[in-house]
Order: C-alpha cells, then sequence, then structure tokens
C-alpha cells in the first residue's frame, strides 16, 4: 500500500464471485464489484449505495440490491450496468413504493419481463410489493408494463387479532416462493411467519420455542429450499437453524465464536441447487460454506475489513480480498453475490 494513502471507511458495495464444487471442495474466483458511498437519501447518485443490507437475483441475473439507508432499491443488469431506482423515505408509513430503513428483497420472477418485487419496510413494520402486469393498448397495439403497489402487515400494540390480521415488529429478511408463499423473519418478535399468496391471516407462525435449541432471537437471514425447509440465520443465538414448513425444528448448528461452524451475527443466508449453505457470517467479515447436513466446507474472507483501490471518477478498479461487512449472500447461475455494507477505500 502507498504510505501517502487515506484510508476511511465507505457504505458499501456488491461484489460477484464465480463459484465452482468438486466433490466437497468450493472454489471462487472474484469477477466484479459496483456500488460506493452516497448517502443522499432522495438525491443519492444512481448507482450507489449507503449501506446496502439486501439484495436477489432476478430474470437473466438481473441485481436488485436494497439500498436500505437511502430507502429505496435499484436494479442492475448482469453487466452491473444501472437500469432502475425507486423508492424514497416515508417515516409515517402511509405512502406506498416508499420506505423506512427497509432491510429485506426478495423477487419473483413470471416472465422475461415481468417480475414482482417483495421488500420488508423495517421501521415501518410492513411488508410491500410491487406487483408488475401487462397492458395492452387497443389503439396502438402496443404491450406495456405496468407498476402497481399493495402492503400488509402492521405493528401490533395490544388485543392483537391473528386470525384476521397480519404484525410485523421489525421484519428483515424475505423470501418468495414460486408459487408466491411469503416468508418473513420477524425479527423483533423472534419468529417466522409464513403468508399465502392471498395477503391474509398467516399459514404459520413459529418461533423455535418448542426445539430443543429454543426461542429464535432477532432471526435476520431466511432461504427456502425446494420441499419448503426453511433455514434461518438465527442472529441473537449465531446458530443456522433449519425447519420443516410446519415449523418443527430439523437440525441445527453454530454458536458464537471465530472457528468453524462458529458464528458472530450470522445475518445472511442462501441455499445453492445441490442444498449448499451460504452464510453471511457478518460479524466475522467473511462467508462460510456447509453441506446440507451442515458440515463444514470452506469459508473466505477474514476478519480485517475489505480493501479496495478506487480511481480518480470513484469506480472500484481492485479488489484486494476480505470483507468488512456482509450483510447478504445470494447463489445463482454458478456466481455468489455478497453485499458488504461497510469496506475500506484506499485512495492515493
Amino acid at each position: 500500500m502507498n504510505s501517502s494513502a487515506k484510508i476511511f471507511l465507505i457504505s458499501g458495495i456488491i461484489l460477484i464471485f464465480l463459484i465452482s464444487s468438486c466433490s466437497e471442495e468450493y472454489k471462487w474466483i472474484p469477477v466484479g464489484a459496483f456500488g460506493g458511498q452516497d448517502d443522499g437519501g432522495d438525491s443519492a447518485a444512481d448507482g450507489k449505495f449507503y449501506e446496502p443490507r439486501s439484495m436477489d437475483i432476478g430474470f437473466n441475473g438481473t441485481i436488485y440490491v436494497l439500498d436500505t439507508e437511502n430507502d429505496r432499491f435499484q436494479v442492475f443488469d448482469s453487466n452491473f450496468t444501472w437500469l432502475e431506482t425507486e423508492g424514497g423515505l416515508d417515516p409515517d408509513g402511509i405512502e406506498l413504493g416508499k420506505f423506512q430503513d427497509p432491510e429485506g428483497i426478495a423477487v419473483r420472477v413470471i416472465d422475461a419481463n415481468i417480475s414482482h418485487v417483495y421488500i420488508t419496510d423495517t421501521r415501518n413494520h410492513r411488508v410491500e410489493i410491487r406487483f408488475q402486469n401487462y397492458t395492452f393498448n387497443n389503439e396502438t397495439n402496443e404491450t406495456t408494463v405496468n407498476n402497481s403497489w399493495v402492503e400488509f402487515g402492521q405493528r401490533c400494540y395490544s388485543d392483537c387479532n391473528y386470525d384476521n390480521h397480519i404484525y410485523f415488529e421489525g421484519p428483515k429478511d424475505i423470501e418468495v416462493g414460486s408459487d408466491g408463499t411469503i416468508y418473513v423473519a420477524d425479527t423483533g418478535d423472534d419468529r417466522i411467519q409464513i403468508i399465502h399468496p392471498d395477503l391474509k391471516a398467516p399459514a404459520v407462525i413459529f418461533d423455535g420455542s418448542d426445539s430443543p435449541d429454543g426461542r429464535l432471537n432477532s432471526p435476520e437471514g431466511i432461504a427456502v429450499d425446494s420441499r419448503g425447509n426453511i433455514y434461518v440465520a438465527d442472529t441473537g443465538n449465531n446458530k443456522i437453524r433449519i425447519f420443516d414448513p410446519t415449523g418443527v425444528q430439523l437440525r441445527s448448528f453454530g454458536g458464537y465464536g471465530s472457528g468453524e461452524r462458529e458464528f458472530n451475527e450470522p445475518s445472511g443466508i442462501d441455499i445453492d441447487d445441490e442444498g449448499h449453505i451460504f452464510v453471511a457470517d457478518r460479524g466475522n467479515s467473511r462467508i462460510q460454506i456447509f453441506g446440507l447436513s451442515g458440515n463444514y466446507m470452506t469459508e473466505f474472507g477474514n476478519e480485517t475489513c475489505s480493501s479496495y483501490i478506487y480511481d480518480d471518477g470513484g469506480n472500484i478498479s481492485l479488489h484486494m480480498g476480505g470483507f468488512c461487512y456482509p450483510n447478504d449472500v445470494r447463489v445463482a447461475d454458478g456466481k455468489l453475490y455478497v453485499a458488504d455494507s461497510a469496506v475500506f477505500n484506499n485512495s492515493a
């Protein structure tokens, strides 16, 4: 490092790696990164972030990034070119398509042009959905894609009726099944909720209290496999826990620490097509990878914040390895995507 370099914390970037597995060994190759800090809120530049805490992958590698502290989400193509930005601050929870510290995003792909976007509006204690649909204009014979927003959920203060309402307390992560079933990490209430596509009362609510590991503690990450089993990053208990579709715990692993199969605030979690489990071990500044049974396979990253070199235009020109605050992880089409909410920028 140049001795005259200035080192300061920025927030944050998205990193992409090619991954491949051979037997029980995983390899990864850095292939790209994009982002950088702009904390301007509604006036923040497109393509920049302020603590991106969640992301998902849509059709043909499209990347949806939840720009949490700017209260918006942004969409990029597979070459990291910016496509759109939507959102803005709503501190009162009354405007659709606006948020207050949103922390979870999921995308349900319908076809090449239609993708529904699900967002946990964390501090407004609700979930918002941007539905897309086709509209045909008889006069011009043109078909266009239109967006519409709906919301569900509210904060429970007292005498809550769970038969007819959905309540959240600071929900963070969210997943959506191919049939539209919604899975929410209801972080502030230490539980998981499963909601039917009709958005009525929850189909299943569980908190793990009847399992050997006891009640969930501020779960921040959730993933669902093809059988409907639910993988939870039990952040406060520093464990990964797997439940069946009815909320019965199947197995768990982890505990506090920095060794193999140990965690310090695990946050993001995802599963590949072969059942391997990828965990953003946020407090240990690393990604850990496990087999289907929870057996340790490998890790990358370290306990020292990432270092990146930026050119004069503010673009990332070199990734020097490691992570600082990996908050979320996604696996798709042989690539691993990491949302690093805070990194070091080295500027000569």
